[in-house]
């Protein structure tokens, strides 16, 4: 067998402070929810309930399937940041966006450090618009961070 790291919280220490571990069934066995952070778990727990939730009332038949897949980002979160991506060149926006791709995870993160921050739930969706809708606009994409805050009060 090889001499790859598994994922083991008894003998890496690191491994214990993983908030969700999701293990793969292959070796080495890894946490494949490594990057998952506070927010996250929040959100999957408070999702799980909503679905079970809904199914159960369409199992009583009081609401249709659909209303189990319905996107309901927008009217979960009072507040948003907005991270807007813009450029000219189709080039120069591609790289311009996966830059911000890869930095959204520790805006989210330094988001969650503050106290009164609940949750800062990034949209996986990012909204994109550019020449081809008709408009003379530069290539624009937006993503939304819905933020929810707590209660608690700062002395």
């Amino acid at each position: 067998m090889l001499n790859l790291p598994v994922w083991d919280p008894r003998h890496n220490p690191a491994d214990r402070y993983h908030l969700m571990p999701i293990l793969t069934p292959s070796y080495p066995s890894q946490n494949s929810a490594y990057n998952l952070q506070r927010s996250n778990r929040i959100i999957i727990k408070r999702e799980m309930k909503r679905g079970h939730a809904v199914v159960k009332e369409i199992l009583l038949r009081k609401r249709p399937w659909s209303d189990l897949f319905e996107p309901a980002f927008f009217f979960t979160y009072r507040h948003f940041i907005v991270v807007i991506v813009s450029a000219v060149e189709k080039r120069c926006f591609m790289e311009r966006c996966g830059l911000v791709e890869s930095r959204l995870r520790v805006l989210v993160s330094n988001a969650e450090n503050n106290c009164c921050v609940k949750i800062a739930h990034v949209n996986c969706r990012a909204i994109g618009k550019g020449p081809e809708d008709g408009t003379d606009a530069a290539f624009v994409k937006e993503w939304f961070i819905g933020m929810e805050f707590s209660h608690k009060r700062i002395t």
